[in-house]
């Protein structure tokens, strides 16, 4: 104020500038496109597919030991003849759990699972199946075979694994069997279905 020369020791206030206020509003030009036309077309034309569940990428061994296996039983699960196949897995494809290699690749699996010599009775239409269905035991466990097969009073019991041949899976199997007979149920068969790029079945 002193190199303006408005300071004066003598004055309590000072005034600056106009005493009437303006304000203006800038307005902005919009930018906004609006979009009328669109084309659109099939993500199926485009290959395109979405992997939902990472546990599912096969490149890598912990994929193709547990993703792999836990898929397969998954699905066998929902099959109950050889005709469901198509349809279920579909679905998956549909929902993104796989992909179109992995369709194919299944399909393959599945395919020879129905039409294998021992097996392929065990997938006709006039079966009465039981998929995953859970069993109380007497000590109140719960057991749950991947598929049995009724006939009358008579049982077959299927399952299935993914890795190689183990002792725990004779065990397993024999335990389901003895669930079933102490019911009064009579096992005709137990099938062990080891499931790779072959496919082998081992009767105990």
């Amino acid at each position: 104020m002193k190199q303006q020369k408005l300071w004066d020791p003598g004055k309590n206030d000072f005034y600056f500038g106009e005493s009437k206020r303006e304000s203006k509003s800038i307005k902005k030009e919009s930018t906004t496109t609006f979009q009328t036309n669109f084309i659109s077309s099939s993500w199926k034309n485009h290959n395109i597919s979405i992997v939902a569940n990472s546990s599912l990428l096969w490149d890598t061994e912990q994929g193709k030991s547990i993703g792999y296996g836990n898929l397969i039983h998954e699905i066998l699960a929902q099959i109950k003849t050889k005709n469901d196949i198509e349809e279920v897995l579909n679905q998956y494809s549909f929902k993104g759990i796989i992909t179109n290699v992995e369709h194919d690749k299944i399909t393959q699996i599945l395919t020879q699972i129905v039409t294998h010599e021992v097996l392929s009775r065990y997938f006709d239409q006039n079966n009465e199946i039981l998929n995953e269905q859970a069993i109380v035991t007497k000590e109140k466990h719960i057991v749950i075979p991947d598929r049995i097969i009724k006939n009358g009073n008579k049982l077959t019991i299927i399952d299935y694994k993914t890795g190689k041949p183990d002792k725990k899976y004779y065990d397993q199997l024999n335990k389901y069997a003895l669930v079933l007979e102490e019911i009064n149920f009579e096992i005709e068969k137990k099938l062990l279905v080891y499931i790779s790029d072959e496919i082998s079945v081992e009767e105990i």
